[in-house]
């Protein structure tokens, strides 16, 4: 995989390991401590807790009392308090002195409006949070009447003023909250989703809770003598059934009008059995609705249904017990179903009434979801709240989802507003599929919660609802409701549904063998034919990919027929992911097929087989994508997903017929089936399950031949083939020079190159399919400069080594992944150099060893050879150890050894391990064997320590002294020591030498080195040692081939200077210098002022190399200069102007006619500079021509290779007083084609000095219109002035960021690019405590190593503020000119 801005993300696990900590600690959390006492007094002493700390001796109850005089005994709950409750009009003017008694039987509002009950909040607020979280948790549990209710422990808040002897309780609990894990885990990717039951009666139904309320006030008055001889309401069979159960606990008649052929024959059971009264009523439930509301107008019969709001009282109760069963904290999201709209505003209202008495500080997100049949309100919502039009429900055959309610729209619409939530649809067999796969979780669901369920997973896919999320499902009825519809689904019985779910039963004879190999039969997958154990595995697929309907897929086989067929026990290791199968029989040895049976889902998240979008003519389409490494394949199919576990592969998919599909192998056949086709691959050679890859969508593209005949082909956006022929180009010469250079042909038949729109890397070596970013592979004259192009070609060379390094011959373990990028990175430099060698591409091969060096000069580093015991940490080890270190040390090794043997060695090696895996080790036989050199024993230590020595030389006459140890930015040195190849020259590059350093110390005369050619003069006691104290230079690590760092001392190093002011260093001797001492001197080992003044040595540099370099160390030394010296800050910026004017005059603008690609490179980089450090002539010189390029994008004023500097100035003239510079700039982006234009634009954008146009582009980067892949451009540019805006805002978002990104390398670089400008240990240690209880293992490496390179700039902060004579020095090296 190409490293890039990113590379490649997974969270999952191979190996059975200890678990390791939760990702979220909350899910532990879920147990809580319960406390009896007898019913508490209330006091108004906010500050004792009703919990008594003593046992409370109860004694039993005597037979002749029943529970309600025990209640009495033991503590009146008559209200002595002053709570309260009234009807006031829902929604109404706070002037409004409309209200009613609850003992009054009305419904609705003067104005004819719903009516709402209000309580005396003033009265409840006398008493703190903390008092009634723990008078709620002092009733869990409690036998006493009627606290061992869930609605009545909470009775102050529900109906305060109502007598204990009215209450009827029956069903409703607090203590069913239960844990959804395998449902989420399985098919959600979620680590924190729950199911809540709100009731336990024969429906299950969340009726039970209102129930409870409604009739205990009818008790009451019919006890009052109140005109009221019964109470009533209209049902599909839930309300009755709930209705129904109360009343007769109460001995209350009930009477409930039911339409006909249109109920749950279920539930029809329980009215009739609780003797209510049943009305089967030939119309539908609109028709019963307007029944029972002119029956209750005109009759004692108190109204049931949802217009009668004293129903929600209990009903809030639920989202109570939500926040008490999580000990009180919030979940982030709670879905509701939505066919009663009353349902939403009592779980708003009894979230908003726990945040305003202070039991906690904020309301969950509320998602109300709503069948398709009877979706009003999601037709609202989608109309953004414009218009509301009643709906006609459509006839179903799950009845229980035909309401339409929109009685209560209005409270609905208040409560989504006000806790900034979202409506969603469901239809039919979207919620049958739903609930059929939570049944096989072992939930068994109503059609209600199917809808909700249905939500959630859209919300899921579309990213809205994160992995991490706490999420509630309200389950509102037991899956008993219309079992005839389920019976009819696994029965595959309901016309036009696939029932992709369906479990049905077998048919067979009524004997032994009849029932055995019924049972044993099983719907398969993927076949493994097994040989006596695991290998060789041969897995075959059949893929079903539905990629426009609801991002699911599906996967069938046929099932083998006259076959022993023994059915395992399976379980599920989440944690790990392993499949654990058991079976009652011992299995023999030989051949065997298992099959698996599984489905799954096309997620957002850029791994495993995602969906991304793209737009074709200004329509949004999707596209189907794999991205399978490092461990994600397991989230397509079954497997055996570790590299060494190789398969060969047979795929078949079936796609709309409109659509391009690919896949590792070339297609063999393809079969038209309607608007569908079934494409057929052929069946790939050995190969590691993270290199399976498919892709789906529309493309052009174009193809050439190899000289071999190999087809390779570039799949482009439509109408953008034209932009893949520089990268075809590329990858034909590719092919054929690694065959020649390995001396093996590629492995396959074909090559394809895929543009993707959504990726989360630079690039993945797929075998034969490799994907790419489309920055990464499309080229346009007009947009790529110079570095785009050069980046281009390193990126493809880099995925077709891959084919041999990688794909041909594969790392055993992840341990070992340098051998595959370590090995691609430095080949694709070779590679380069062929096909361009204009381009000095090995100079450039220096930013790798400095970021390998950068980054191993931490503490918290890691061996090349890192043990990975957690798939879910392998993330962390794509980084610059693998990529950066591996390549140098390769390089380093090649150079030791010398090219042939090196070439010689890597072809017998790809000869042996071809098809199969390999170690470390395993290369080191080989290479060992080729040259006669025991290459283990000096390369284990650069593969298996960490770090890499700094070599301290001096000079003594002749002697020059070697001292090697750990070199480490903080300023400490480790004890560790290397066996070094060193090569150095002795004031030539004629008079070099190369000797292996493989002790701590060690002493090397010069004089015969000297002497070489210096002929037998008789002057040489005198005149050449003079010349050899006072000019002879020397230049440890030639090149910079080795990896290690150089610390000359003082007469050495003023000798380097000279040499470079004389030109006599190579441009990479020259950056190995500068290089060398700038990480001295943040290590605290050379001064600043040292540094500065070398740097003013380089004043006239034109070497492309070496002034990058020089930039970046520009860069730096100005951001730690605002901490260190701010006063100085100015001086220092106009030094480094100074310093970058001499190459910025000679290579101007605009392009000149034949000029190379290191300088159009390079005036990318000088322009940008001088942008930066506010360089006013720049700055005038880029307004005139952005103001061109406006006019006219093709203006020659503003070539690609000017445009980023350009952009800078803008932005960095804009300001919250004048914000035209942004908005500008936010339109060419918007208007922008070309990818590279607008990476290009988000680079530049968050580089503003205003701290509030910082935060708009923050907040810019999250919306829709920055592709999830490229905030890593945004989060590069911050300017040092954001950086504080930037954290704030990080905080604040980290739920949000987690969620939309997840645990991945995209997060990596929010973590390292917003904590790393810091430089104080103050803010390492609040970023320390943010990150205490979030750490996460795909990123907890990447924190700690942040968080150090914190404390390594405060060190060096310290530093430079003791050097007394530092600013003196700045004020002058500023006045050179």
């Amino acid at each position: 995989m190409a490293a890039s801005t990113l590379l490649q993300s997974s969270s999952v696990s191979l190996r059975s390991n200890p678990k390791p900590t939760p990702r979220n600690p909350r899910i532990s959390r879920h147990y809580f401590p319960i406390k009896a006492s007898t019913s508490p007094d209330i006091s108004p002493n906010t500050n004792t807790s009703p919990i008594s700390s003593q046992p409370v001796l109860k004694h039993r109850r005597p037979a002749d009392e029943n529970i309600r005089e025990e209640a009495r005994r033991h503590s009146s709950t008559h209200n002595h308090h002053g709570f309260s409750a009234k009807y006031v009009p829902f929604n109404a003017d706070p002037c409004t002195t409309e209200s009613y008694s609850l003992d009054e039987i009305v419904y609705r509002s003067r104005s004819g409006g719903l009516l709402d009950v209000q309580h005396d909040m003033d009265a409840l607020k006398k008493y703190d949070g903390q008092y009634w979280r723990s008078l709620f948790d002092s009733r869990v549990g409690k036998t006493t009447w009627p606290y061992g209710s869930g609605v009545w422990s909470k009775k102050e808040w529900v109906l305060p003023e109502i007598d204990s002897d009215d209450i009827v309780s029956a069903f409703e609990g607090n203590s069913n909250l239960f844990w959804a894990e395998r449902y989420g885990k399985q098919f959600l990717d979620m680590n924190d989703l729950w199911v809540k039951h709100c009731g336990i009666s024969h429906t299950g139904s969340f009726k039970d809770l209102g129930m409870t309320v409604l009739v205990s006030q009818v008790n009451r008055l019919r006890k009052m003598n109140r005109p009221v001889v019964g109470v009533g309401c209209a049902s599909t069979g839930d309300t009755s059934a709930a209705l129904s159960a109360y009343c007769a606990a109460a001995g209350i008649p009930s009477i409930v009008f039911l339409p006909a052929n249109r109920i749950s024959l279920a539930q029809l059971v329980q009215p009739i059995a609780n003797g209510a009264f049943v009305l089967s009523i030939d119309t539908d439930f609109d028709g019963c609705m307007q029944l029972i509301r002119e029956v209750t107008a005109e009759l004692p019969i108190y109204l049931a249904n949802s217009l009668n709001s004293l129903r929600l009282e209990g009903q809030k109760t639920a989202a109570i017990e939500i926040l008490q069963q999580f000990d009180w904290e919030v979940p982030d999201w709670v879905i509701v179903p939505g066919g009663n709209l009353g349902n939403i505003y009592a779980f708003y209202k009894g979230f908003k009434m726990c945040e305003e008495l202070g039991l906690v500080d904020r309301i969950p997100r509320l998602v109300c979801a709503q069948a398709a049949n009877a979706n009003p309100l999601y037709l609202h919502y989608q109309s953004g709240w414009a218009e509301f039009k009643p709906v006609k429900a459509n006839t179903t055959f799950a009845s229980a989802i035909q309401i339409g309610d929109p009685v209560s729209i209005d409270r609905a619409v208040f409560a989504l507003k006000n806790s900034n939530g979202i409506v969603e649809e469901a239809t039919e067999e979207e919620l049958m599929d739903a609930m059929a796969q939570a049944d096989s979780t072992g939930m068994f669901i109503c059609p209600h919660t199917g809808v909700a369920l249905t939500a959630l997973i859209k919300l899921r896919n579309s990213g809205v609802i994160g992995p991490t999320d706490r999420t509630v499902v309200v389950s509102t009825a037991h899956g008993l409701k219309f079992t005839q519809s389920k019976i009819d689904y696994h029965s595959k019985e309901i016309a036009d549904m696939a029932c992709r779910f369906a479990n049905p039963p077998v048919q067979v004879d009524a004997d032994f063998g009849g029932c055995h190999l019924g049972v044993m039969a099983y719907n398969l997958t993927s076949q493994a034919v097994i040989d006596g154990g695991i290998n060789p595995v041969s897995i075959q697929m059949q893929w079903g990919v539905a990629a426009q309907a609801h991002q699911q897929q599906q996967y069938r086989s046929p099932t083998p027929r006259n076959e022993n067929i023994v059915r395992p026990m399976s379980s599920w290791t989440a944690d790990d992911e392993i499949l654990v199968l058991v079976f009652d029989e011992a299995l023999s040895v030989g051949d065997g097929v298992l099959g698996i049976s599984f489905s799954g889902i096309f997620n957002q998240h850029l791994k495993g087989f995602y969906k991304c979008s793209f737009m074709d003519g200004g329509v949004k389409k999707n596209m189907a994508v794999t991205q399978f490494e490092a461990a994600d394949a397991r989230r397509c199919f079954p497997c055996w997903d570790e590299p060494a576990l190789k398969a060969t592969f047979k795929i078949t998919v079936d796609v709309p017929s409109e659509l391009t599909a690919l896949s590792n192998m070339p297609v063999i056949h393809e079969k038209l089936n309607g608007h569908l086709k079934t494409v057929y691959f052929e069946e790939s050679p050995m190969m590691s399950t993270y290199l399976v890859a498919v892709v789906v969508g529309l493309f052009d593209h174009i193809e050439d031949t190899t000289a071999d005949g190999i087809k390779v082909r570039v799949y482009c956006p439509v109408g953008k083939k034209d932009k893949g022929k520089f990268a075809l180009n590329v990858a034909v010469k590719a092919l054929d020079l690694y065959k020649k250079y390995f001396s093996m042909p590629y492995a396959l038949p074909k090559l394809d190159m895929v543009a993707i729109p959504e990726f989360s890397g630079g690039a993945m070596e797929n075998y034969g399919l490799i994907t790419y970013r489309e920055t990464e592979l499309l080229h346009d004259d007009l947009h790529s400069a110079a570095a785009n192009k050069q980046r281009l070609v390193i990126v493809v060379t880099h995925e077709v080594a891959h084919q041999w390094f990688g794909n041909l011959v594969t790392m055993e373990w992840w341990t070992h992944l340098w051998l595959n990028e370590g090995f691609a990175t430095w080949i694709s430099y070779l590679a380069t150099d062929c096909l361009f060698p204009e381009w000095k591409i090995w100079t450039q091969f220096l930013g790798e060893t400095t970021g390998g060096l950068r980054m191993d000069a931490l503490e918290t580093s890691h061996p090349i050879e890192v043990e990975v015991h957690h798939a879910r940490s392998v993330d962390e080890v794509f980084d610059a150890i693998s990529y950066k270190k591996g390549s140098s040390v390769i390089r380093m090794l090649q150079d030791y050894l010398c090219d042939d043997i090196f070439q010689r060695s890597l072809s017998s090696y790809m000869k042996k391990y071809a098809y199969k895996n390999a170690k470390t080790e395993d290369l080191w036989s080989v290479l060992s064997e080729e040259s006669g050199v025991q290459v283990n024993a000096m390369m284990d230590t650069w593969t298996k320590l960490k770090g890499y020595p700094v070599l301290s030389v001096k000079s003594e006459d002749y002697i020059l002294e070697f001292e090697q140890s750990q070199f480490l930015s903080s300023g400490l040195h480790g004890d560790s020591h290397w066996i070094v190849p060193i090569t150095f020259c002795l004031g030539s590059y004629d008079k070099r030498k190369t000797f292996l350093l493989e002790t701590k110390h060690d002493r090397l005369d010069l004089y015969e080195l000297f002497h070489s050619s210096e002929g037998n003069s008789s002057l040489f006691e005198e005149k050449n040692q003079e010349k050899f104290d006072e000019h002879l230079w020397v230049k440890i690590n030639i090149g910079q081939t080795g990896f290690y760092r150089v610390k000359y001392d003082e007469r050495l190093t003023a000798r380097l200077r000279n040499a470079i002011e004389d030109n006599c260093l190579s441009a990479m001797d020259k950056f190995g210098f500068l290089d060398d001492t700038y990480a001295l001197c943040e290590a605290g080992e050379v001064s600043l002022s040292s540094l500065l003044s070398l740097m003013h040595v380089y004043r006239k540099e034109l070497d492309c190399i070496v002034l990058l370099r020089l930039i970046d160390i520009c860069y730096d030394v100005a951001k730690i200069s605002s901490d260190a010296i701010p006063n100085s800050v100015n001086d220092m910026k106009q030094f480094f102007i100074n310093l970058l004017l001499f190459s910025a005059e000679r290579l101007g603008w605009e392009t000149m006619s034949g000029e190379s690609h290191l300088s159009a490179m390079l005036r990318e980089a000088v322009l940008m500079a001088l942008a930066t450090f506010g360089h006013d002539k720049t700055h005038e010189e880029a307004m005139k021509r952005f103001q061109a390029y406006l006019s006219d994008r093709n203006t020659s004023l503003l070539p690609v290779d000017s445009r980023k500097a350009a952009y800078t100035v803008v932005i960095r003239n804009t300001s919250t007083v004048n914000r035209n510079g942004l908005e500008t700039l936010l339109n060419v982006y918007k208007e922008a084609d070309a990818v590279q234009e607008k990476t290009r634009l988000l680079y530049i954008m968050a580089s503003c000095p205003d701290p509030n146009i910082v935060l708009e582009v923050l907040n810019f980067m999250l919306s829709d219109e920055v592709r999830d892949q490229d905030a890593v451009y945004v989060l590069a540019g911050i300017s040092l002035q954001g950086r504080e805006t930037a954290w704030r805002w990080f905080k604040e978002n980290w739920d949000l960021i987690l969620n939309k990104y997840g645990p991945s390398l995209l997060i990596m670089r929010f973590i390292t690019d917003i904590i790393t400008p810091f430089c104080s240990h103050e803010k390492a240690d609040e970023i320390e405590a943010f990150f205490a209880s979030r750490m996460d293992p795909s990123f907890a490496m990447n924190v700690t190593q942040s968080i150090e390179r914190v404390r390594i700039k405060a060190r060096w902060v310290e530093n430079i503020r003791q050097e007394e004579s530092l600013q003196e020095l700045v004020r002058r090296l500023a006045c050179s000119g």
